[in-house]
């Protein structure tokens, strides 16, 4: 077979199938929007039911949402480490893709602090809103200031609530500086730290390690070309490392320091990650 007979051949079968999985995940994703997008407005309008409550019942539909959209996407999610036994814990990861969320949300129950732009996205901006997702404009010291207010109320509350602390995404392949601003929510509120490390570490059955650039990643790209390219894929290998948790007791009360050792563990675990054999 000549190799422009070839290329007809691919071009021929290959398109229409990523046309095929394209449409039924975008038709799925939409369907699982308006689904659950319901239901929190059900929680919402639930007069009798304690702010708590309503919040408990709220991440558990955020959940299910999660879990719901990683199959659809098809996230495999492999967890390593030993996950908090209680809520009330202040979750910090590092950050490549929006499908962090999604990742983290399918394994543990919480509220999200989010970048303020999240809210105006289609469909998955109105569902974060409604899931209780806190978001803040980094640029705005008042609008940091009140998400952190927020967040630490989550937290004594008792509800686990997760901070990217890079403040934004990074290129898939490394682990950049964390910000130390929200680290005085779980050094006010005395709160268990549970550094977490995320990796995709295959494409498709392609290693992360063999391509020039981790191809999950979110990273100076528009995001419908990212989430585009996403939907062409059969399945993306996500590895997650609960890092050791830093309590109370031995935490720094500096919430610089505090920072500093939570990047610390979540470059270990990146690191460990990385290495790790694929299955």
């Amino acid at each position: 077979m000549s190799a422009a007979t070839h290329r007809c051949v691919w071009y021929t079968f290959t398109i229409p199938m990523l046309f095929l999985r394209r449409a039924y995940k975008i038709l799925f994703l939409i369907l699982i929007q308006i689904l659950f997008s319901i239901l929190a407005l059900a929680i919402h309008s639930v007069v009798f039911t304690g702010r708590e409550r309503r919040m408990r019942l709220l991440t558990w539909g955020m959940t299910l949402w999660a879990k719901s959209v990683s199959s659809v996407l098809g996230l495999k999610i492999r967890t390593t480490g030993r996950r908090p036994e209680k809520a009330g814990v202040f979750i910090v990861a590092n950050h490549s893709s929006y499908t962090d969320i999604t990742v983290i949300g399918s394994i543990l129950p919480a509220v999200f602090v989010s970048k303020a732009e999240v809210r105006s996205w289609p469909l998955f901006g109105a569902l974060a809103k409604a899931g209780g997702t806190i978001f803040v404009n980094r640029e705005t010291p008042r609008s940091t200031l009140a998400a952190i207010g927020e967040a630490g109320e989550e937290l004594r509350a008792g509800a686990n609530v997760v901070v990217f602390a890079e403040g934004t995404t990074d290129n898939g392949n490394q682990v950049d500086a964390f910000m130390s601003s929200f680290f005085r929510i779980p050094a006010e509120a005395s709160a268990p730290v549970l550094p977490v490390s995320l990796y995709y570490s295959a494409v498709d059955g392609r290693p992360a390690s063999d391509m020039p650039s981790n191809e999950t990643a979110w990273y100076h790209m528009p995001l419908f070309t990212h989430f585009w390219n996403l939907l062409s894929k059969k399945r993306v290998d996500v590895l997650v490392l609960f890092n050791e948790i830093i309590e109370p007791d031995r935490a720094p009360h500096d919430r610089k320091a505090l920072a500093a050792l939570a990047e610390e563990r979540v470059r270990e675990g990146f690191a460990k990650l990385k290495g790790m054999p694929r299955k």
